[in-house]
């Protein structure tokens, strides 16, 4: 798993914010995840309706803020560090202030 976040401001163009930590497993199938991680944290994440996921196909981990990539959905969700709903990216369309989809491998912060 690579993560990388991109972010920027209106007129500063684009400029590449390095996650915290990247993670690359190798390709073998059948090695055993914990020979690469060694403490598991389970964080509950606030329940709000705008925040349901069908299925989390990135995550990165920025600072104080972890964003979600529900690609099938078109959607990217934060939280904070402690699981605390902050917002979601979700306008997909054709119009003003709208995408026509989310990649998978850069996040932009507008």
């Amino acid at each position: 798993m690579v993560c990388s976040l991109y972010a920027c401001e209106e007129g500063c163009g684009n400029k590449e914010v390095n996650a915290d930590l990247t993670i690359s497993f190798p390709p073998s199938v059948n090695t055993p995840i914990l020979e690469y991680i060694d403490t598991v944290k389970y964080l509950k994440l606030e329940d709000k309706d705008e925040a349901l996921l069908a299925y989390v196909n990135k995550m990165v981990c920025r600072e104080d803020k972890i964003y979600l990539g529900d690609f099938s959905n078109h959607k990217i969700v934060v939280y904070d560090t402690i699981g605390r709903f902050q917002y979601v990216i979700d306008r997909q369309g054709r119009g003003s202030g709208e995408y026509l989809q989310i990649k998978s491998t850069p996040v932009f912060m507008c």
